[in-house]
């Protein structure tokens, strides 16, 4: 598994996961989380979407 679709899985872990999460962390740690995993997918040249799919946005990136 590559970077990349380990970042998905977490993204999408998170999202489907979101009450449960949000019950044994508190608002700003379900933040920080959430910052930190679009900083590294930034920091690859990816992007989340609104509707959770992941993008290309440097060009010189392969899309996925």
């Amino acid at each position: 598994m590559d970077i990349i679709e380990s970042l998905k899985i977490i993204h999408k872990t998170l999202d489907e996961n979101d009450h449960y999460i949000h019950m044994k962390m508190n608002g700003r740690q379900w933040n920080a989380l959430n910052i930190a995993i679009d900083r590294v997918a930034a920091e690859l040249g990816y992007e989340f979407r609104a509707d959770g799919n992941l993008v290309c946005v440097k060009p010189e990136r392969e899309e996925v």
